[in-house]
């Protein structure tokens, strides 16, 4: 009897455990739209703290002119408040890599919003302003946001 009980409070543990937890790592997807690009990433995040995570994605930017391949290091904070909705703030620094060399910029930027998790699994909605530093010249954008992903 005590084994099924153990296995049992495990299992509630596994289900019910945020993935914003200390030493978790979550895998995410995102899917975004800025005018006519398409931008498609994975990544992987790891959380040093409660709530707060630094990593590492991949995203790419398909569109009518030509693609781009960038490279991001973000760090988000959920807040770490009772009920299935946590805001989240993060920044991000971007090296991006154009297929006309000549084009390739960094980018810095925020992102906030609000995220809901389910078991292991977690969906971001928000809104991200970025700046790009383009040969000394510095353009700004903003665009809505949607990620999701899973943690272990």
């Amino acid at each position: 009897m005590k084994k099924i009980l153990v296995t049992f409070l495990l299992l509630c543990g596994l289900v019910y455990a945020s993935p914003f937890d200390q030493g978790k790592t979550n895998f995410s997807i995102t899917a975004s739209k800025n005018g006519l690009d398409t931008i498609l990433g994975i990544g992987a995040n790891f959380f040093l703290f409660d709530g707060l995570s630094v990593g590492a994605e991949y995203r790419g930017t398909f569109g009518d002119d030509n693609s781009r391949n960038d490279i991001n290091i973000p760090v988000s904070y959920y807040l770490r408040i009772p009920g299935p909705i946590r805001p989240y703030v993060g920044g991000f620094y971007r090296v991006s890599i154009d297929d006309n060399k000549n084009n390739d910029y960094e980018t810095y930027g925020g992102r906030v919003g609000i995220s809901t998790s389910r078991g292991n699994g977690y969906l971001n909605v928000g809104y991200i302003q970025e700046w790009q530093n383009r040969g000394g010249e510095v353009h700004t954008n903003g665009r809505p946001e949607i990620s999701g992903g899973i943690s272990f």
